[in-house]
């Protein structure tokens, strides 16, 4: 049976609304009164420097995606750049990180849901419950399908112009008074807050993650992107203009929700509520991104046997990552109420700064090594460097991306080194665990998971276009492949047929093999599923239909069997392979 694949429900309309909707969310509403406090009217410098970097590192992303259009994004981008070494410790890191973002939204939900009802915050056990049941409604959302969550986003980021329609309203009351002391507390605090206020420009790498949902990714992604960031930027400018020119910054620093405060100050108490309430489904709105596209990078590093396989099962109905939803889930549950929104974001901004930054330089780096590749989307402005394109805003992008590295506070840089290290710890332990000798590149890990997952007989050519994930590889790349086949047959994990030709080398579980014993003692011919309950009987294992049920289908999965008619049993590998696999010790209980 053919493993499910995503559906292709995304157009152009769907990816500008998860970006915009992905990107604004809580951050606006928390980072706007923080910019207020550590530099009055000059965090509109903080603004618009955040906001030209995000833009260039977009652009770079934006390039990345036409190359490789494929589930999980940045990991993918990274991992081709600089192997499976770093690209997983990388993914993991981000994964992290998106993981905290996911915890958070139902924190910044809860603090505007108590402007409605004050009561919310009256006790722990009612926040608590109100943050479970808002992420078990995005959960159910999730549930539904990829259409459905493009439909919801569209139909939330239109609703987020009621915030742009309030903040416009302020106009009348705009006075260049409030702005002649731009910048009553100094610069000194200029770094920090443009770090924080990048922050909130954080987001536009969620719409790659869901590459494979796209109806054609290679352009509808980095055009989604593109628009998004730019109106992203726009909006937050003119809000935080309009905001302190109206308003005046010291009203807004002295509040935890200055945009609904500010609606009341201007237009009274209902406007408020309104507003409000518009910042709820706004919340809601960034959350869905966040989890539409975190489980779907979940989904890749599940592929590549970097998270647990499970996270890359999809549902042979409704096509999503339900198990990964599931247990991200219920991990940003616990989280929310085990945390402070400052806690998480210690997890949060290092590691995703570092994403950032990297993908800058992976950008430079495939202009170098591939620079032949058809590209959808090329980052604009060009420097010619001994004949090899060089692209100035990735230049920039990286640079920047440093430079706000440096102004992360030192609890940030512990949190995300922290995370790092568990990366690290992670990935030895995954290839110790597959018998792989660890290398820089790390191929030898992608080679193997690629070779499960896809399943039956690969020649090197194709091998190679799955671990690189494009259509086209280099010579350099074909040769790496065929490198890490030989180190893996040498290893005795892969089977080889001819010298030409590889496929995954299961290692069996006990009961697995003793299905595929009581199938030998048949001579391999076409086994009733009674004929294996007995021999069970025999050797006293667990003969419950159910249990052999579950263990033929892990051996169907992998291309070992396949049920022939009548629902026998029937070797969908060679015969001397299968003997080759019973003439192994068991590999683990």
């Amino acid at each position: 049976m053919k493993k499910p694949t995503f559906r292709r429900k995304l157009g152009l309309t769907e990816g500008v609304a998860i970006c915009i909707g992905s990107i604004f969310g809580a951050d606006i509403y928390i980072v706007t009164s923080q910019g207020a406090q550590w530099l009055g009217p000059a965090s509109l410098i903080a603004w618009a420097v955040s906001g030209i970097a995000a833009v260039f590192m977009a652009m770079c992303l934006a390039e990345c995606s036409g190359l490789f259009p494929k589930a999980g994004g940045p990991y993918i981008f990274e991992t081709a750049a600089f192997g499976m070494f770093a690209g997983a410790i990388l993914g993991w890191a981000l994964w992290i990180a998106e993981w905290a973002a996911i915890a958070t939204f139902p924190i910044s939900f809860t603090q505007y849901l108590g402007y409605v009802f004050p009561d919310v915050s009256s006790s722990f056990p009612l926040e608590c419950l109100v943050k479970i049941l808002f992420i078990g409604s995005i959960m159910a959302v999730q549930y539904t399908g990829t259409k459905e969550v493009g439909i919801f986003h569209t139909i939330f980021t239109v609703e987020k112009m009621i915030l742009v329609a309030f903040i416009l309203l302020l106009i009348p009351m705009f006075s260049f008074s409030n702005l002649h002391d731009f910048a009553p507390k100094g610069y000194d605090a200029l770094g920090i807050a443009t770090t924080r206020i990048f922050w909130a420009y954080m987001g536009f790498e969620l719409v790659t993650m869901p590459a494979e949902e796209f109806r054609n990714p290679r352009k509808d992604v980095h055009r989604s992107i593109i628009i998004g960031i730019i109106l992203i930027m726009v909006i937050y400018m003119v809000t935080n203009i309009i905001l302190f020119g109206s308003v005046g910054w010291q009203k807004i620093a002295l509040t935890t929700t200055p945009i609904a405060d500010a609606a009341q100050i201007a237009l009274g108490s209902t406007a408020g509520v309104v507003l409000a309430v518009a910042g709820l489904m706004s919340i809601m709105n960034s959350e869905t991104g966040t989890f539409l596209g975190t489980t779907r990078l979940a989904y890749a590093m599940g592929k590549d046997g970097i998270l647990p396989r499970a996270f890359a099962n999809i549902h042979p109905k409704r096509r999503i990552p339900h198990i990964a939803i599931l247990i991200q889930g219920l991990a940003a549950m616990a989280a929310s109420c085990l945390f402070n929104i400052y806690q998480l974001i210690l997890f949060s901004s290092f590691t995703v700064l570092i994403a950032y930054a990297s993908i800058c330089v992976a950008t430079i780096l495939f202009r170098v090594r591939m620079p032949n590749l058809e590209r959808p989307y090329k980052v604009p402005i060009q420097l010619r460097v001994r004949g090899k394109e060089i692209p100035v805003p990735a230049v920039i992008g990286a640079l920047a991306g440093v430079a706000i590295l440096i102004h992360t506070s030192r609890e940030e840089v512990l949190g995300g080194l922290f995370a790092l290290a568990i990366g690290v710890t992670i990935y030895l332990l995954v290839i110790r665990r597959e018998g792989i000798s660890f290398s820089w590149r790390g191929i030898e890990l992608m080679t193997l998971r690629t070779l499960e997952f896809e399943g039956g007989w690969m020649k090197p050519e194709l091998i190679a276009s799955k671990v690189y994930e494009s259509a086209v590889t280099t010579d350099k790349q074909l040769n790496e492949v065929k490198r890490c086949l030989k180190v893996l047959g040498d290893r005795d994990l892969v089977f080889v047929r001819d010298g030409v030709e590889w496929r995954y080398k299961p290692r069996l579980k006990p009961y697995q093999k003793a299905l595929l014993q009581a199938m030998k003692d048949r001579e391999f011919r076409p086994t009733r599923i009674q004929h294996v309950q007995r021999y069970l009987d025999e050797k006293g294992l667990d003969s419950r239909f159910k249990k052999i049920y579950r263990v033929a289908d892990r051996l169907r999965e992998v291309g070992i069997i396949r049920i022939g008619k009548f629902g026998r049993y029937e070797l969908a590998l060679e015969r001397e392979y299968v003997e080759e696999l019973l003439a192994q010790p068991v590999a683990y209980a």
